[in-house]
């Protein structure tokens, strides 16, 4: 996958980066590290930071791709899908 790509996920629950330049103020998060399950094992992740026009995703640099919830990107940003003009899902950024 692209390092510059980011997946837009119809099924996950979370927004996961491993790209850093994608993000701005990469910190700890507090609390208990988010251990997440996939087709690839287990993977924790103890950081988060800030994606420009959407807010919060974790961090975790051995990540296999950059992934953001379509649930999450839709409280943010309008996104739409007409197959009969494009084969896309296009998301509106407010920018």
């Amino acid at each position: 996958i692209p390092e510059n790509w980011i997946l837009l996920d119809m099924q996950s629950m979370v927004n996961i980066f491993w790209n850093k330049a994608f993000l701005t103020n990469v910190r700890q998060a507090s609390g208990a590290p988010l251990t997440l399950k996939s087709d690839g094992g287990l993977t924790a992740t103890e950081c988060i930071g800030d994606l420009h026009n959407f807010g919060k995703v974790r961090f975790n640099p051995n990540c296999l791709a950059n992934i953001i919830s379509l649930a999450a990107v839709c409280c943010v940003c309008r996104v739409t899908m007409d197959t009969a003009v494009e084969p896309a899902i296009i998301v509106h950024c407010k920018d």
